[in-house]
């Protein structure tokens, strides 16, 4: 049965649109083209990556070489399966919203449990990394539009700006929140938290109030 096919598969199987490769050769071009920005990128994660997508007849091998005492090197080609596989897998990932589960949206669901003073150090250390991103990513844009390269090659560069940007100026909002008093910190950790068991047994006591008071004034 095939498995879906994982960002890193992706990524290999759209070099293999230009012609065929051997995975050495793909994880340098994958390097080059700074694609480990995007997905986890290491040559065994990789090997086994090509191994699968061979298992699943989506890669079919060309030929096998030896240069030397060089390990063998196996080239691979793109099978019809494995562009059709690519292109149906391409479209979900375009239109499809998908839960990621980010760790800051943790972080901000639980920061309520850390000292007020704490949290804000830690926004601000937040802040200022998130400025350091985004200086990072305007010198790479602008770098890419002088070299005339389309932007479509490079359209994660723009979206990661944007997203990070949105971020900053939340994270920036919140702070200044805090600082002028507009947002309160809860008194101690997961107070204003009622637990569904809490909430059952506040609904329960104030029905039993309902009855004795119809009971005082019947």
């Amino acid at each position: 049965m095939r498995g879906t096919l994982t960002p890193l598969a992706m990524a290999a199987l759209e070099l293999l649109h230009e012609g065929p490769r051997h995975p050495y050769e793909i994880h340098q071009t994958l390097l080059d083209r700074k694609m480990d920005r995007l997905v986890k990128l290491s040559p065994g994660t990789l090997y086994h990556t090509i191994e699968r997508l061979d298992r699943d007849g989506l890669v079919a091998v060309v030929e096998t070489t030896r240069e030397g005492r060089r390990p063998e090197r196996t080239t691979y080609r793109l099978t019809a399966a494995g562009r059709d596989a690519f292109a149906e897998r391409l479209r979900r990932m375009v239109a499809t919203v998908v839960d990621e589960y980010p760790e800051f949206d943790v972080a901000v669901e639980l920061m309520h449990t850390l000292d007020q003073r704490d949290a804000l150090t830690q926004l601000r250390m937040r802040m200022i990394e998130l400025e350091a991103r985004i200086a990072g990513l305007e010198v790479a844009r602008d770098h890419l539009t002088k070299t005339g390269l389309h932007p479509l090659y490079w359209p994660d560069v723009k979206l990661r700006l944007a997203l990070l940007t949105a971020e900053l100026a939340w994270v920036t909002e919140l702070v200044g929140e805090l600082d002028r008093g507009e947002l309160t910190w809860p008194a101690s950790a997961g107070a204003g938290k009622a637990t569904p068991r809490a909430t059952e047994l506040r609904l329960v006591g104030d029905e039993h109030d309902d009855e004795e008071s119809r009971g005082e004034t019947a």
